[in-house]
């Protein structure tokens, strides 16, 4: 008889049990809520992950542990955010076109006000290259620009096999009048604009430093800002003036209308002319060539061109680095400027969108400054 009521108790117990999970489960999955719709990235140049829930969300105890993952193990860098009923998701690393991607929401990620939490979400998905994306544009304007360009232009190519990019240099001056005139679909400049050059749209897609280079051979390492400005105006005509060999000094500067010139006779020169004596030359491959060959030649180049075949000088004692010019702490730098005519629309308008993505700014930060 005892073990009966054992047995009868036990039972009882179990079936006690098998009620309240099934209660307690039930209740836990009524209060829990999916998204209500979700927008994936479609192309290598979207890299935004929208999620709308149907209630005012917060953070849940798993929020930092969201997570977009490209293939099965690496896990990409991405800013999320929560905006009223929605989660937003930024991708900052380049999408590759064909390659499986997951987005991992966890459960508890988000609760609503009822105290409700999410359910997990796992969606896989992968980017589409649009290779129907065709067309031709043309490209005109800053030397200084046209390293950069060419390089953001091969890139987009190999992308879009479709599309042709023309990249011309010409000056600052040329790639706004090109890009006013409806002669270039892209005018370059790596000045800011003057003000009767206003009424076009301007896309800033990069900085750029300037250095001022001398001869390897040249003992010269540390100029003041001063002192540069006495050189490029003749009143200082020896290298011997500055402590180095007595030699003449060779100026050699960019042409009129150049956006290098412009930036460095703004920021070095102020009201103080260049001499007339420099040697002219009309683009920074041209500059950086004199003064390579000529011990005693002085010039000044896009920061993002140089490299050992000429020496760059401190100014006030600040190395030129790209690191330094982003930091502000070497001064002598100058935006990089994509001009249009009017909005940008069809392969012109995807090619500024993607410089101005994660993506082109990856390419942009091997040796200029990025501005996103």
């Amino acid at each position: 008889m005892k073990k009966i009521k054992f047995l009868k108790t036990l039972l009882f117990s179990f079936i006690l049990i098998a009620i309240f999970s099934n209660y307690s489960l039930s209740t836990y999955a009524l209060n829990m809520f999916s998204y209500s719709s979700i927008i994936l990235p479609k192309s290598t140049t979207q890299k935004n992950i929208t999620l709308n829930f149907s209630s005012q969300i917060s953070k849940g105890t798993n929020f930092n542990k969201i997570k977009v993952y490209k293939g099965k193990a690496k896990t990409l860098k991405t800013k999320v955010e929560i905006e009223n009923k929605k989660i937003n998701i930024t991708i900052n690393e380049s999408l590759v076109p064909g390659v499986t991607y997951t987005l991992l929401i966890p459960s508890n990620s988000v609760k609503d006000n009822n105290g409700s939490v999410n359910r997990e979400i796992k969606i896989d998905f992968k980017i589409s290259q649009n290779k129907n994306l065709s067309g031709r544009i043309t490209i005109a304007g800053s030397t200084s620009v046209q390293p950069l360009a060419d390089e953001l232009a091969k890139y987009f190519m190999q992308l879009y096999p479709k599309v042709t990019i023309d990249v011309q240099g010409g000056g600052s001056s040329v790639g706004i009048k090109s890009a006013k005139e409806g002669i270039a679909d892209i005018g370059t400049s790596s000045r800011e604009l003057k003000p009767d050059e206003t009424g076009l749209k301007e896309f800033k897609i990069a900085e750029d430093g300037i250095a001022i280079v001398v001869n390897p051979k040249n003992p010269i390492s540390d100029l003041t800002v001063e002192k540069i400005r006495d050189i490029f105006s003749g009143k200082i005509k020896n290298w011997s003036e500055l402590g180095g060999k007595n030699s003449k000094i060779l100026v050699v500067t960019r042409e009129e209308g150049s956006g290098t010139r412009g930036a460095f006779e703004e920021i070095i020169m102020g009201k103080t002319t260049i001499t007339n004596n420099a040697v002219v030359q009309p683009s920074t491959g041209a500059v950086k060539t004199t003064v390579s060959q000529d011990e005693n030649a002085i010039g000044y180049i896009s920061l993002g061109v140089l490299d050992s075949q000429v020496k760059a000088v401190k100014v006030n004692g600040v190395e030129a680095t790209e690191k330094n010019a982003r930091l502000n702490k070497y001064t002598i730098k100058r935006p990089f400027l994509f001009l249009t005519k009017t909005n940008p629309t069809g392969v012109v308008k995807e090619f500024i969108d993607f410089v101005l993505s994660p993506e082109g700014q990856a390419i942009v930060s091997k040796n200029y400054i990025t501005v996103k």
